[in-house]
């Protein structure tokens, strides 16, 4: 009786998961968009005036044309100067096969340029952790885990830290935040005995975007709410993402927090339906400052 009465109460789910696996496998589900921000956040150091970023997240092991060869294609033709990673490329459980495909499109992102990345939540969670760090690092990524790295164009210097999600089961954010903090505060710090006027944070829960902007950073990329899920054309909101439930905060697009801008993409894969798998372009510009020329 027990079993049954749990197989009642999954079926809503199971049910659910049919009709995105339907969604995914149609022509709409399948068609890669581009989001293009042109961002003119404060302190940008002017060498990286006009640099552009390619953000991927949440891929969950899809796949787009032979060895990703439709992905590839259209990242390409973004031109990139930067490619960021926020997490779930790979599902919690990937067969080997696919975790190989995944291993052979980050390997081909980081011939072109260079791949910043974090974890997400199904990394952390998976029993092939350590497996699935050292495959990325032999991809050429640069991965961060509660880590940071400098950027360089000509003199100037930006950071970029990659922070770990906790690996916490659930809907909700279970990590202390005292602990959160500690970590965010010692990975932030690390970028040697220079200090950094420009940071950029990937971290793939949205949800935390005030704890993102108290330890100073001026630019977040995450990923891990799907868009939320579903849009409610009625409502204009979206549905549900995990880590914060019915009707997201932050679900899609662009959120100020303070002086912390963050860019928030709907991913390429898990969940969703209706929502177009998202390639996100960030072009950066200095603001230039009005001439006091007398005329």
């Amino acid at each position: 009786m027990n079993k049954l009465l749990r197989r009642i109460i999954r079926l809503p789910w199971i049910l659910g998961t049919e009709v995105v696996l339907l969604w995914n496998r149609t022509r709409a589900g399948r068609t890669l968009i581009t989001t293009t921000y042109d961002l003119y956040p404060p302190g940008l150091p002017a060498a990286f005036d006009g640099c552009t970023i390619v953000h991927l997240t949440d891929l969950h092991g899809r796949v787009f044309g032979p060895e990703q060869a439709d992905l590839l294609h259209h990242v390409r033709a973004l031109a990139p100067d930067l490619i960021l990673l926020t997490g779930d490329m790979y599902d919690e459980e990937q067969d080997p096969k696919r975790r190989a495909e995944i291993n052979g499109l980050m390997e081909e992102l980081a011939k072109d340029v260079p791949v910043y990345a974090s974890m997400g939540n199904h990394e952390i969670r998976s029993d092939a952790l350590l497996e699935l760090e050292t495959e990325m690092r032999r991809t050429g990524v640069r991965l961060l885990r509660d880590r940071s790295a400098i950027v360089t164009r000509g003199t100037d210097r930006i950071g970029i830290t990659g922070l770990d999600p906790n690996p916490q089961e659930g809907m909700l954010e279970e990590e202390a935040p005292e602990v959160r903090w500690d970590r965010l505060q010692k990975a932030m710090a690390r970028y040697g005995e220079e200090p950094v006027g420009f940071k950029i944070l990937l971290a793939h829960k949205p949800e935390l975007l005030e704890d993102y902007a108290m330890f100073g950073a001026d630019l977040v990329f995450s990923g891990h709410a799907h868009g939320g899920l579903l849009e409610l054309p009625l409502l204009h909101k979206r549905l549900l993402a995990p880590g914060q439930g019915l009707f997201p905060r932050y679900s899609q697009g662009l959120y100020l927090q303070d002086h912390t801008l963050l860019v928030l993409s709907s991913g390429l894969g898990g969940p969703r339906l209706g929502l177009k798998p998202e390639i996100v372009q960030v072009r950066l510009h200095v603001r230039k400052q009005p001439s006091t020329k007398n005329k």
